[in-house]
């Protein structure tokens, strides 16, 4: 009855995530390539491998992804937030910045979450300064909208707050960017 899910990528992408959510990173990695080989065009089963090897910190995989796919993979606007911590996750974020992240700012500017990501590469880039302007900046604004009245998301009262020290959990950070939600605690 469920035999020919088996040949349909959205099920194997689904049943892979659930395997990597369950420990289970072999698994979830036979899954995905099968998936993405069903399904090589399609951009959420290229990021479900990337952020895979990421999330595990498989970076002899994610090397040899990037050195197969990166230059077919970058023509996709999609694919540039995962393959740019891709990137980051290999300790280089002056790639990460200059060919993925950077290009997009002035069109994120209104994404408090992005805008807040975009901060930890400069952090890793050895630019705190720059870093620290920006988030400074970004929670004087979100507070100015507090003041005024007008309601903040969930995700930015939470970074606010934990920037203030009240925060229970971390705000979201880079690989979790494609998420829109923190990490577990």
């Amino acid at each position: 009855a469920i035999a020919p899910l088996w040949k349909d990528a959205q099920f194997l992408r689904i049943v892979g995530l659930y395997h990597q959510n369950t420990g289970n990173l072999t698994r979830a990695a036979q899954l995905f390539d099968a998936a993405l080989r069903l399904a090589p065009d399609s951009a959420e089963m290229r990021q479900a491998i990337v952020w895979l090897f990421i999330d595990s910190n498989d970076n002899i995989s994610l090397r040899k992804l990037l050195a197969t796919h990166e230059a077919e993979w970058s023509r996709e606007k999609e694919m540039h937030d995962a393959l740019g911590s891709a990137y980051q996750a290999l300790s280089l974020p002056s790639v990460a910045l200059a060919r993925y992240f950077t290009p997009q700012l002035a069109e994120r500017q209104g994404d408090f979450l992005w805008m807040m990501n975009y901060a930890d590469p400069l952090d890793q880039n050895q630019e705190p300064d720059k870093s620290w302007r920006l988030r400074r900046h970004l929670l004087s604004s979100e507070w100015a909208q507090a003041q005024q009245g007008r309601p903040m998301t969930r995700t930015q009262a939470r970074a606010l707050a934990h920037r203030r020290g009240a925060g229970h959990h971390p705000p979201p950070g880079p690989l979790q960017l494609r998420r829109g939600f923190p990490p577990a605690p």
